[in-house]
């Protein structure tokens, strides 16, 4: 009996061990095929746009989710609380306007934005190495490591600056129709943020702050004045003939009928608000924080000389009476300022290196040796040293796209510029441009350029245009900013339509800053500005910008 009872017991349990090992080998294959075809895909969408083989028309929006389809978003913490649009009223025009009016008069009330990000990196990539081409002592009053409070891994942690603007005009209202509010009873607000970045890019806490760039030089203008610097980009140079390390700091500051000045800063990490009297190359002046940690202090050249912003911008400050420009340095070192990225390519040199060990006044900087500034006009004489590329020669966009009715009426501006790359065996540099169009409403649009690191900086492949997206539910971050949460879950409402196409990016994508990143060569960082109300960060592969650049699966 007990050997007949065992029998089917056995099978049992040989068919129960069977299923048990089909079914896992099932599982597994599913699992394994799953992997697979996600690789696939990931494959398919990073590294390939079916698009770039000029055989079909490349959708604006196609382009811009091939670039960076997941992203970051920044917010400055140092921003109070009461001064961010809450998400129950980021689409409420009433509740804007009624805020946009808030008294008093000098906008000290009024809701503020951060957007239009440009990172500045403190080192470059070699092989398998990162290394500086800051001064050492310029770095180290950046990092902290000057600073006896600051121990070794807190300043090694310190890779990037971030320079914010900080406004209260945005177009944050209606999920971006890109008609800003204007405060036509309070103050119009240009000021400035900054930040310290970790490898990561999130801010290392502590070192945030704004500061009032316009209210610093020009205290006395009247309430309602429109500012001068909205825009800021902080670039580095060598002002020693004998050096060529770069050991001063300077902001291109753009704004509103002055265009394009300069502004020798100094940026130093200080611990909780205390007052670093570390020697400086300039006869500085710390600048009030309005908001901030007491993290940083920054120190902007002295105001002798400077009663008026049109004083400023003829007392030596004034670069061009155009904006969206860029400084950049040719292969040996020498600098210039890019001035037209395309139709034709216009450059000029700007001599740093005539400044000297210590600048003691505006006075003291003459960018164009023998050239005058005008202010109706600009630098006089206007042709003197221009260099101008020749636009019959530039080559074709390298894929299609659809046209707009005035975009030949729409010559480029610059937008970020510059990385380095190989191209086809040649070394170039790549910057990003833009274009406005107003048939749907001022729609912006971005494109890659390449030209020769060598005068006359000839161009040597341009992209077609695209635009980027605004925030995404899987971006980093995206829990910090009302707006971008609001434009992750909308479906995309926020887009605008051409031809029957609903393209999936913002009226407004504002390139403002495209940088190597520290310790991935093959690695771009494009930071832009969401509808003049958020930032975002994408991460780009140079596979990728090669790609678009010369228009094939490559």
């Amino acid at each position: 009996m007990k050997k007949h009872n065992s029998f089917p017991i056995f099978i049992y349990l040989l068919i129960y061990c069977v299923l048990v090992t089909y079914y896992v080998i099932i599982e597994i294959s599913n699992l394994m095929k799953n992997k697979m075809n996600e690789e696939i895909s990931m494959s398919t969408s990073s590294y390939e746009l079916l698009c770039l083989n000029r055989e079909s028309i490349c959708l604006f929006d196609d382009v811009g989710i091939f670039l960076g389809s997941k992203g970051m978003i920044h917010e400055l913490p140092s921003v109070p609380s009461s001064r961010r649009l809450p998400l129950d009223k980021i689409s409420n025009s009433t509740y804007m306007i009624k805020e946009r009016e808030r008294l008093p008069l000098n906008g000290s009330k009024t809701p503020l934005c951060d957007y239009n990000l440009m990172i500045f990196s403190l080192y470059k990539n070699d092989e398998n190495k990162i290394y500086s081409e800051l001064d050492e002592t310029l770095l180290n009053r950046i990092t902290g490591k000057s600073n006896p409070s600051f121990s070794k891994e807190e300043a090694d942690e310190v890779k990037y600056i971030g320079v914010y603007r900080i406004s209260n005009h945005h177009s944050c209202h209606i999920e971006g129709e890109g008609s800003h509010l204007r405060g036509n009873k309070v103050r119009l607000l240009g000021l400035l943020g900054l930040a310290l970045l970790n490898a990561e890019l999130k801010i290392i806490e502590g070192t945030d702050m704004i500061v009032d760039l316009n209210h610093f030089y020009f205290p006395n203008e009247h309430v309602l004045w429109t500012p001068s610097f909205h825009d800021f980009q902080l670039i580095a140079t060598s002002t020693d003939k004998e050096s060529k390390l770069k050991n001063q700091l300077f902001f291109l500051a753009t704004g509103t009928g002055l265009g394009m000045s300069i502004i020798p800063v100094d940026i130093q990490r200080i611990r909780d608000g205390s007052i670093s009297d570390l020697p400086i190359r300039m006869n500085g002046t710390i600048v009030p924080s309005l908001y901030g940690s007491g993290g940083l202090q920054l120190q902007a050249l002295n105001k002798k000389g400077i009663h008026s912003p049109r004083s400023f911008f003829w007392y030596k400050a004034g670069i061009e009476l155009a904006k969206n420009m860029h400084v950049f340095q040719s292969s040996n070192g020498t600098y210039f300022i890019e001035i037209w990225p395309l139709f034709p390519h216009e450059t000029r040199p700007i001599n740093f290196n005539v400044i000297g060990f210590y600048i003691h006044t505006y006075q003291d900087i003459n960018l164009f040796p023998n050239m005058k500034m005008k202010l109706e006009s600009g630098l006089y004489p206007p042709s003197k040293e221009l260099i101008v590329t020749n636009a019959t020669t530039e080559p074709e966009p390298s894929f299609r796209y659809q046209y707009f009715r005035n975009e030949s009426r729409s010559r480029d501006r610059g937008s970020a510029c510059c990385i380095d790359m190989n191209i086809e065996g040649v070394q170039v540099k790549v910057g990003i441009s833009h274009v406005v169009s107003d048939v749907w409403g001022r729609v912006y649009f971005s494109r890659f350029y390449a030209f020769e690191s060598e005068p006359p900086f000839n161009i040597v492949a341009k992209s077609g245009l695209f635009c980027l997206s605004h925030a995404l539910p899987n971006d980093i971050g995206l829990e910090t900013v009302a707006a971008a949460q609001r434009d992750a879950h909308s479906n995309f409402t926020s887009s605008f339509d051409v031809f029957k196409h609903k393209y999936k990016c913002p009226k407004i994508s504002f390139i403002s800053g495209m940088i190597e990143m520290v310790g991935n060569p093959n690695m771009v960082i494009i930071s832009y500005g969401v509808n003049d109300c958020y930032s975002r960060i994408i991460f780009v592969p140079k596979k990728k910008i090669k790609m678009v650049l010369l228009g094939s699966s490559y």
